[in-house]
């Protein structure tokens, strides 16, 4: 297949990436509504939201920080630093997982459950699920921009990996935000 096919069927791909975020968005905000629905119901119990939950917000800040130099190191030739960098944004989501399983722990010694009855409760899990499904999507595009980049796929493969791998995670991290201070306000 010459280059040029090539970049026509990656650009036919990158579509297909808008679309997973326009859609986990839609996702989001149809949690988030039916969350404020059940919630004003009046059983809303509010909990305190472990403090856990502020240092995984920091890691998967800091992913978003690697993952920004991982590209300016791959756009000026610095494959090794890429590398380095984007390595070390795979093992800060990987962290990301492991503190939210931490959270859970600490959410469910305090006896907060899933409970259909505890619409508020049940959420952080509902929440927390959904978004770690994202971060387990997007530590597996950044594997595979990693795994190309390795196998000497040509550079605008490369490029265009990067580029979807970059606009992936970043979109999950401002999501993580968004629940993270939804819950946390409400």
């Amino acid at each position: 297949m010459d280059e040029r096919k090539d970049l026509q069927n990656l650009n036919a791909r990158k579509f297909m990436v808008w679309l997973a975020i326009a859609s986990s968005f839609m996702l989001v905000a149809g949690l988030t509504s039916v969350f404020l629905i059940s919630t004003s119901a009046g059983d809303a119990i509010h909990t305190q939201l472990p403090f856990v939950f502020i240092i995984s917000t920091v890691v998967i800040l800091g992913s978003s920080a690697t993952l920004h130099i991982a590209g300016k190191c791959l756009k000026g030739l610095q494959n090794a630093k890429f590398h380095l960098y984007l390595k070390i944004t795979i093992v800060l989501g990987l962290l990301f997982m492991l503190l939210q399983a931490v959270a859970w722990g600490i959410l469910l010694h305090q006896k907060v459950y899933f409970d259909m009855h505890k619409s508020y409760q049940s959420f952080i899990y509902v929440f927390v699920a959904v978004h770690l499904l994202h971060i387990i999507t997007g530590i597996g595009l950044l594997g595979y921009t990693l795994s190309g980049s390795l196998k000497n796929k040509p550079r605008y493969r490369i490029l265009y990996r990067m580029e979807m791998s970059t606009t992936f995670w970043h979109f999950i991290d401002i999501l993580w935000v968004y629940l993270y201070l939804f819950l946390l306000l409400k």
